[in-house]
């Protein structure tokens, strides 16, 4: 004799049998408006290429950032004869490093500034828009007049960009490090936080070599120019 039929309800799923150990009859229904199959090796995927993308982009942000603040030490005397008047050259060069300097004391204000956005908006948002507000500084300086066309409005202009590199360099560098960490897999932290540094070496040391090739291949004239 059949025993009745048993249905089981749930808020997942609807098991209805018909016998006591048949389970050939097993019927699921998945709730209306809800997909119960899921890719987990697509989801899987979909992560590490976003951690790949997450190491890529602060790899690259902080490269760019070291580089240019390196670039600017060794070019130092370059940029004090562009910026500055050439009617004292020692003068020029403190200016330079002066600015050099001030960069960074707006940083303790950058760090605020960016730590809150990160909180609100998350790490990586943060990191992509500290990351543009650097490049297009360093890009306006690429391309700034020197003191010989538009006067004292040269090293006013940048110190104006010096400032926001420094601003936006708080919150890239250690935005970095926080989503690095964040993301990282279980058991590799270390090695994640480690790219933060690694990428700061490379800038300073691609920086230097790019410095000796310029100064060992151009001219005083091209170098000023």
């Amino acid at each position: 004799m059949n025993a009745p039929p048993i249905t089981t309800d749930s808020s997942d799923f609807v098991v209805t049998t018909t016998g006591p150990h048949d389970l050939s009859s097993v019927e699921e229904t998945a709730p209306e408006g809800e997909n119960t199959i899921v890719d987990l090796a697509g989801a899987e995927e979909h992560s590490r290429t976003n951690i790949r993308r997450s190491v890529t982009s602060s790899f690259i942000g902080n490269f760019i950032e070291w580089f240019d603040y390196a670039m600017y030490g060794y070019l130092a005397v370059v940029i004090a004869s562009v910026f500055f008047p050439e009617s004292d050259s020692n003068v020029g060069l403190v200016l330079t490093f002066g600015l050099f300097a001030i960069s960074f004391l707006i940083r303790p204000i950058g760090a605020i500034f960016w730590g809150h956005i990160g909180d609100r908006l998350g790490r990586k948002t943060t990191l992509s828009r500290s990351i543009l507000l650097m490049s297009g500084a360093t890009m306006c300086i690429a391309f700034l007049p020197g003191y010989d066309h538009i006067g004292i409005l040269a090293p006013l202009l940048l110190l104006a960009l010096r400032l926001v590199q420094g601003f936006s360099a708080a919150g890239e560098y250690a935005g970095a490090g926080t989503m690095l960490t964040e993301i990282a897999p279980s058991g590799r932290r270390g090695l994640y936080a480690a790219i933060v540094p690694a990428s700061t070496a490379s800038g300073l040391l691609l920086s230097s070599l790019l410095a000796a090739l310029l100064n060992g291949t151009l001219s005083d004239g091209n170098l000023h120019s």
